[in-house]
């Protein structure tokens, strides 16, 4: 779903711009048509007369584009899904060019402009689409064939047969280069989608070494790398409002427990602080109660942010209750936690809060273990 999603604001991207790009096209070719109408009102160059080229070459075309922009616009600014947006677009930029074809179109390479919105469409998933637009493209060409045909008969009398096979090559031509176009976008469209399924699984791959990055292997809590580049920047923004606290937890004679047991066992105990951890700490569904991050060996950081003082306090010591009630396969004793808890309610660098959480930390190591600290608050 993801995927999809910035698939499709990748398309909204595109389409935004190839839209802005066809109607300063249309202003360009408007602003064309009128420096080329009042150079050929001072110099007396119209064949059929002033009123006709005006209405014909100038107004008609005038009133259709910016129609047709307008709509598209309009279009792009509501509720419609994702193909009907790009349908438009390219819609409009066959019927721009198309407009354009019909009146200035006196060689091939203008009647083949409406290939431009299928090649538009390379950008979309909808095949029925392309293939609705490569007959509303050859719809263009057949106009702008006939168009000129009429043309020139309303210059001469004469049927001049190297003229009508000028124009029903160029028919043929335009005809061929429009579907070379809609094949062609049909190859790119494949090669796009490989290429975006390559960044798909290379941000897959990304994403999950960022997130064996962030995790400690063996207790699931965040690592020390996602400590550094996280949690650190939350103790610069500390206010009394948003104040954050800090505990340090520590194993009470982890040593101990290696050297008896052996440091499988000791893994098992490390397992249990994560686990706890992990559980008590999202116990509340709209955000975590807290996060845990293994700071180093038998050491964890348990990071409250946006919460009351005495609330942390009060879940440090029940995850310090519950973790002594924990039983094990390998012994029969308790296996307890000592820990500090300091508040930072001022903007501080995060060696300056780990001081004072270690030195809570180490008083209640000194003052019998098994306890919580309150260090003094930041």
């Amino acid at each position: 779903m993801e995927g999809l999603e910035r698939t499709s604001e990748i398309q909204a991207i595109i389409r935004r711009k190839v839209a802005t790009l066809i109607s300063v096209a249309v202003i360009i070719a408007t602003i064309l048509d009128i420096a080329f109408f009042i150079y050929y009102l001072q110099t007396d160059a119209f064949h059929e007369g002033a009123l006709p080229y005006f209405v014909q070459r100038l107004l008609t075309p005038l009133i259709m584009n910016f129609a047709l922009l307008s709509f598209m616009w309009g279009s792009e600014g509501g509720i419609h899904g994702v193909d009907y947006k790009n349908g438009v677009v390219a819609w409009v930029i066959c019927s721009v060019c198309g407009v354009a074809a019909c009146v200035h179109g006196y060689y091939v390479i203008l009647w083949s402009l409406p290939g431009l919105g299928i090649l538009f469409l390379t950008i979309s998933h909808n095949k029925i689409l392309k293939t609705c637009m490569l007959a509303y493209s050859y719809f263009w060409v057949t106009i702008t064939f006939l168009i000129q045909l009429h043309k020139w008969q309303d210059y001469t009398t004469v049927f001049d047969e190297p003229v009508i096979r000028y124009y029903v090559e160029n028919l043929v031509i335009a005809y061929i280069l429009l579907t070379i176009i809609y094949f062609m976008s049909q190859i790119l469209h494949s090669h796009i989608l490989e290429i975006m399924e390559d960044n798909r699984t290379l941000l897959r791959q990304s994403g999950e070494y960022e997130q064996r990055v962030a995790t400690d292997a063996l207790t699931g809590c965040y690592s020390r790398d996602y400590l550094s580049h996280n949690i650190e920047k939350i103790f610069r923004k500390c206010t009394n409002r948003l104040a954050t606290s800090m505990a340090l937890i520590d194993i009470d004679n982890f040593k101990k427990i290696n050297d008896t047991y052996g440091h499988d066992c000791g893994d098992v105990v490390l397992e249990r602080i994560g686990k706890l951890g992990r559980m008590l700490g999202h116990a509340e569904q709209e955000r975590p109660l807290y996060r845990v991050c293994r700071y180093g060996g038998e050491e964890f950081l348990f990071i409250f942010t946006d919460r009351n003082p005495v609330t942390c306090q009060k879940q440090i010591e029940e995850f310090r209750r519950v973790f002594e009630s924990q039983e094990y396969d390998f012994t029969d004793d308790r296996i307890t936690v000592s820990g500090g808890i300091v508040t930072c309610s001022s903007a501080q660098e995060f060696d300056v809060v780990f001081k004072a959480v270690d030195e809570a930390l180490y008083e209640a190591k000194a003052s019998g273990k098994n306890r919580i600290v309150v260090g003094k608050g930041l």
